[in-house]
């Protein structure tokens, strides 16, 4: 719990001496996530700690929110993977669905909902 309170007096993505955004890159959906971070990253760790009802998650909630598409998916704005040869080094076979600003992903979508759906349940 130290460690989700540490995230939580930083809103999941704010300075703690201003309030401004940390990284703009915290904004960006991304999937997966491997080693880096963003809010929805932030906010499946919350509901599986199970705070999700605590007011200073309503921030990134909010901003999650403002990402979904008119399909009811949500966008993978970014992502942290190259797709190639299995003889290359670093690089993965798997596609995660690609980056969109206008087409859901499949896999930042089920991650989006599964977040949505337990800040309703925890707000009981």
């Amino acid at each position: 719990m130290r460690a989700a309170e540490l995230f939580l007096q930083r809103r999941l993505f704010k300075h703690l001496r201003d309030g401004e955004v940390i990284a703009e890159d915290f904004l960006r959906l991304c999937y997966p996530c491997y080693w880096h971070y963003d809010i929805l990253c932030g906010l499946k760790v919350m509901a599986e700690v199970g705070v999700l009802a605590d007011t200073r998650c309503r921030e990134a909630l909010d901003v999650l929110k403002s990402k979904r598409l008119a399909d009811g998916g949500f966008p993978a704005e970014k992502k942290h993977y190259r797709v190639t040869n299995p003889r290359v080094s670093g690089y993965l076979l798997v596609n995660w669905g690609g980056t969109s600003r206008k087409h859901m992903n499949p896999f930042v979508t089920i991650d989006a909902l599964s977040v949505l759906r337990a800040s309703h349940q925890q707000e009981r």
